[in-house]
């Protein structure tokens, strides 16, 4: 019985470490992917007039594309969080080389 549970700890050490191991790993990744995603971001949005400021407001969004900003209405733009008066209004000199005013 004794050697059971001498075992029983072992494993559960042996769990726990790994789990701790993918933790940190996991972290890790992410870190990089986030890094990714601001390196697309810069690549995708970098020449289109946008500072790099509102290209981190706009990858902190999740915005994949330049073209995203053509689809979304004025209030939607407005929605996105830390992109601030300068942002929107490069956002907006962006969008009026596409989309004509109605």
């Amino acid at each position: 019985m004794e050697n059971k549970s001498k075992a029983n700890r072992r494993r559960r050490s042996f769990v726990a470490l790994q789990n701790e191991q993918r933790d940190v790993a996991r972290a890790g990744s992410d870190a990089a992917f986030d890094r990714m995603d601001i390196h697309a971001a810069q690549h995708f949005f970098g020449k289109r007039g946008l500072s790099s400021a509102t290209i981190s407001a706009l990858a902190a969004y999740s915005m994949a594309l330049p073209e995203e900003l053509l689809l979304m209405t004025e209030e939607e733009i407005r929605q996105i969080s830390d992109l601030g008066s300068t942002g929107f209004d490069e956002v907006q000199a962006y969008r009026a080389r596409f989309c004509r005013s109605s």
